[in-house]
Parts: C-alpha cells; sequence; structure tokens
C-alpha cells in the first residue's frame, strides 16, 4: 500500500464486524486499512483513544447501525481513500469531537444518522494530499453539538457546528434536522483580549474561515450557528 497515494495492491475483501462492544482501547475502536467491501454493522464502541470506527485506503466500507461515543476525535471516521464509495447510515454518535469525520476522500453517502452532544455533528476536511468530496448528506439528525474541543492532528479548536465544509468540493446537503447548536459562550477572540467575550455566531465561523484558509481551502465553509440575541 502506497500510503501517499492511496493505492492499494492488494485489498483484503469483503470482511463483516457486527454485535461486537468495543471500549477503553487507546487508539482506534474497530479499523479497516486497505480493505475492500468491509461491513460494520450494530457494534458499539465506547470511550475508544481518537476514533470509535474508522477506515483508511479503503473501498465500499459500509459503516451501518452502529452506536459510537467517547472519542477524542471522531466516533466515525473515513479517510485518505480517494475512491471511498462509503456508505455511513443509521449510525448513533455522540461525545466525541465529531460525530462523523470525511478526510480526504471521495464519493459516498451519510445519510439517517444521529450526530448530537459533540463539538461538530459532521465535518469534511482537505488537507495534502486532498481532494475531499462527492458525498451526499441525507436526511440526518444533528442537534445539541455544542461541547467546547482542543484542536486536534486533524482538525481545528471547535465548538457549536452542525455541518462543516473545510475544502470540501461536491457535496450535496438536504433534508437534514439541524437543531440546538450553540458555540460555548465563554470563548474569547482570537485576538486574546482579556474578558472579551465573542458573539458565537462571530467566533465559530472566524475559527472555520480561519482553518480553511490555512488549508488553502477554495469551498466556502458551511457551518448551522444561532442568531445572536
Amino acid at each position: 500500500m502506497n500510503s501517499q497515494t492511496g493505492e492499494v495492491s492488494e485489498y483484503v475483501e469483503d470482511v463483516s464486524i457486527g454485535g461486537f462492544a468495543v471500549r477503553n482501547f487507546r487508539d482506534v475502536g474497530i479499523v479497516a486499512t486497505g480493505a475492500r467491501d468491509t461491513k460494520f454493522v450494530k457494534n458499539r464502541t465506547f470511550n475508544n483513544g481518537e476514533y470509535g470506527i474508522t477506515s483508511f485506503f479503503s473501498t465500499g466500507t459500509k459503516i451501518i447501525s452502529n452506536v459510537t461515543s467517547g472519542a477524542e476525535d471522531a466516533a466515525i471516521y473515513v479517510g485518505d481513500s480517494p475512491h471511498a464509495n462509503t456508505k455511513i447510515a443509521n449510525n448513533d454518535t455522540y461525545d466525541s469531537f465529531s460525530g462523523i469525520l470525511v478526510r480526504n476522500a471521495l464519493h459516498g453517502q451519510i445519510i439517517a444518522n444521529k450526530a448530537h452532544d459533540n463539538c461538530v455533528g459532521i465535518l469534511f476536511i482537505t488537507d495534502a494530499p486532498g481532494p475531499t468530496g462527492e458525498f451526499e448528506v441525507d436526511g440526518n439528525t444533528v442537534q445539541h453539538n455544542n461541547r467546547a474541543c482542543p484542536a486536534t492532528a486533524e482538525t481545528p479548536r471547535l465548538s457549536g457546528v452542525g455541518i462543516g465544509l473545510l475544502g470540501a468540493r461536491s457535496v450535496e446537503i438536504r433534508a437534514n434536522h439541524i437543531l440546538a447548536i450553540r458555540v460555548t459562550a465563554s470563548w474569547t477572540t482570537s485576538a486574546g483580549r482579556a474578558g472579551q467575550k465573542a458573539s458565537a455566531s462571530r467566533s465559530a465561523l472566524l475559527r472555520l474561515r480561519g482553518y480553511a484558509s490555512q488549508r488553502r481551502s477554495l469551498s466556502t465553509t458551511m457551518v448551522e450557528v444561532p442568531d445572536e440575541g
């Protein structure tokens, strides 16, 4: 497997993992690397280091009807997969940095999931080598993603984001329910003036735009934030 291009010389094929409870691992709960047509169905992962369920350099991965929470980074993560062709459906993701994270992956569906009580509900990120996109995000319920999380190796410091795009392309977002999203009120401005509070909406947008600029993003950042008042 070429880690720079994502090319896999020989895939691990047709592996199914279902019905497991996986908890308290230092790094990852369940992972597929260099795999084709892997299925993760009806598993439960709790408090596993960086990621709950993840796939890298893979294609045709199906992540369906899992419950995953307590990940320091992403509850569900698909990354480094230029031919991802993944389906992420009917999962319940919560109490993590992001409920669902897609990074440097193309082609897929994110359908009918619940992403709640995270810092970010659903997040797309592009960095080297990229790209990220060509996904459908349809019929998900994204709510109460109001936690404040520090930056990670993959993501900037964030709070109160429903669905975010950082450098992604051709992502179709439709018929989702994005509810009760607020930025943690105690955050201060990035300028660091002591005691001065930023408004929730402005703080979230500036942080996302600044991070997208650092990544040389060419796409519009999309977030769901509340009105001031």
